[in-house]
């Protein structure tokens, strides 16, 4: 393992033999749904490797991005390493949201770097970005009170899932889960009393953990995997 990574690498509690080996490569934000991916992870036995750098999102350098030398060489590194393991599927984030101006991309260089694993025979998971504020919503909320801090879901997020066309690579399976916590329109602060965020743009523990039965089952329609 290159040394840009010793100290950015987890892995789940071994099992052996795992069912499904699945590395998990991107920043804080497929850190965050991890929360919702380790359940599914251990009713089906299968084994989690990360390799997670904050504020670096995974991508190629196949077109320009703003990613800073460290993030470049973290990401070529993580892509190497991912290679060598040759785990069932690779788990990332396949969208960017920005807050200000409201904008949904898809992450520069994603659609190559789903190729270099598809056409090595490792499926790749994107999952798209949750909406972001330009404000604290977990202070917002305990300021004023949930009602008031809810977003306008077309004003933070693209009308459908921008990286829905790379579905068409076999291998990629682009995961949506937006109606977990955005509903007719509303992107709610708090949901079953459990507060969605944490800040202006991630999500919190408890809420991420309660996306793992849905999680779990469009990750079974799109893989055609068996997930319990």
């Amino acid at each position: 393992m290159e040394q840009i990574l010793t100290d950015k690498y987890g892995q789940t509690v071994p099992v052996k033999p795992p069912r499904k080996t699945i590395a998990i490569v991107d920043d804080s934000y497929a850190e965050q749904i991890t929360g919702a991916l380790m359940p599914v992870a251990k009713s089906n036995d299968w084994q989690l490797v990360s390799l997670l750098l904050g504020g670096c999102d995974f991508g190629s350098e196949s077109v320009p991005s703003a990613r800073n030398e460290k993030c470049q060489a973290f990401n070529k590194a993580a892509k190497n390493y991912v290679l060598k393991l040759k785990p069932d599927g690779v788990f990332t984030i396949s969208t960017d949201t920005v807050p200000d101006p409201p904008n949904e991309s898809v992450i520069p260089g994603y659609e190559a770097a789903v190729q270099t694993f598809t056409v090595a025979a490792i499926d790749v998971i994107g999952v798209r970005d949750n909406a972001r504020s330009a404000e604290n919503i977990a202070s917002c909320v305990s300021s004023h009170g949930a009602d008031d801090c809810a977003l306008q879901q077309s004003e933070h997020l693209a009308p459908e899932n921008p990286s829905a066309f790379l579905n068409e690579i076999d291998g990629a399976h682009m995961i949506d889960l937006t109606d977990q916590y955005c509903k007719d329109g509303i992107c709610h602060a708090v949901t079953g009393n459990i507060l969605v965020y944490m800040d202006d743009h991630h999500l919190t523990a408890d809420f991420v953990q309660t996306m793992a039965p849905a999680l779990g089952t469009r990750i079974a329609a799109a893989t055609g995997w068996q997930v319990k």
